[in-house]
């Protein structure tokens, strides 16, 4: 497996940002200083660039650098879910794959697992998610579950129950999950998503690991059945202590809009406490501290009755979400390690 994401092309660049929704002809002469500098139009207009100091912020161009210059010989177990499921099972708590299709044929990953066993799952309630063993931000997700009549449900359409055996054996390279139930605090806010934390760790050169940033994503009717931003999902920053402290959405122009509730149930999004926040900390600062070729990592986390369960650990996690709370260059433990690694 080798890294493809390469440094982009300048004029490339400069050419996918004429062409954005988020740039339409009138910003151009606006976005334009911004574009030669690296900043994306969809970064101007989520943090209102063109309105304030910029030097603090990491642009969209260098994302190439996060790719290419950290978890170095790590990434592919993050980029698999085969692999990392096979390497994380015995080191954290996660979400365990039971099987994997590919264009018509089904593997068992858990022990004596057969996609029969799904069927039956179904016709008990329970439900699943199928999704793609490679890549991420969301798509490809299908969500599984059995209606009142035997139709299976996934996402908006049906299939009977005899003809899910196949359609699962049909997906390209994805695998099988149970669906995790939430803890009550975060169904509360919206029920209808499995609303996931995103934790982003890194550790510098002989020093322990760090907690960067942390929100809560948390859907809404528009991006159901995910709790994806990008689909009009909320974004709800997370404090040291565990605390909801700020949160944001995008409204119809791509622009960061700071909200205080959420729009379909009302519920408050601040001051809320997360549950087990302590042990999402400890787990993921153990893992880091005893494993430390993984030295930038997203890592989402469900957080259910029972306490924390790792659904992903996501290379080179995106630095928007991040950084609609705080410019991300201006904090010196991490400038220090962007300049260990070559990225600044």
């Amino acid at each position: 497996m080798k890294l493809t994401y390469t440094r982009p092309k300048p004029l490339l660049f400069l050419r996918e940002n004429l062409r954005s929704a988020y740039a339409p002809r009138s910003v151009w002469a606006k976005h334009l200083p911004l574009w030669r500098r690296g900043f994306s139009s969809e970064q101007i207009s989520l943090y209102e660039l063109d309105s304030k100091p910029t030097h603090d912020y990491f642009p969209d161009f260098l994302k190439y650098r996060f790719t290419v210059r950290t978890n170095q010989g790590v990434w592919p177990i993050l980029h698999d879910k085969l692999l990392f499921d096979s390497f994380m099972g015995s080191r954290l708590p996660i979400s365990r794959l039971l099987g994997v299709s590919n264009r018509g044929e089904v593997m068992p990953i858990q022990e004596g697992w057969t996609i029969a066993d799904a069927v039956a799952g179904l016709q008990r309630g329970m439900e699943y998610v199928v999704k793609p063993l490679r890549g991420g931000g969301g798509g490809g997700l299908h969500f599984v579950s059995l209606e009142a009549d035997s139709r299976v449900r996934i996402n908006t359409g049906t299939i009977t129950l005899p003809e899910f055996p196949a359609w699962f054996a049909a997906q390209p390279h994805a695998g099988i999950y149970e669906r995790i139930g939430q803890h009550r605090v975060l169904a509360a806010l919206y029920p209808r998503t499995t609303n996931t934390l995103r934790v982003a760790m890194f550790r510098r050169k002989n020093l322990a690991p760090e907690l960067l940033a942390a929100f809560l994503r948390v859907g809404v009717k528009r991006s159901e059945p995910v709790d994806n931003t990008n689909l009009g999902g909320i974004t709800v920053r997370v404090s040291d202590a565990g605390l909801t402290d700020a949160a944001y959405t995008r409204d119809a122009r791509g622009v960061g809009t700071s909200i205080t509730h959420h729009p379909d149930t009302g519920a408050s999004l601040l001051g809320l406490e997360i549950p087990y926040w302590s042990q999402v900390i400890e787990l993921l600062t153990s893992f880091h501290d005893q494993h430390p070729l993984f030295d930038y990592v997203g890592w989402d986390v469900a957080i259910t009755p029972e306490g924390p369960l790792v659904f992903e650990g996501n290379h080179n996690p995106s630095l928007r979400g991040l950084q609609f709370y705080e410019p991300l260059k201006a904090r010196p433990s991490f400038r220090e390690f962007c300049e260990e690694r070559g990225i600044l």
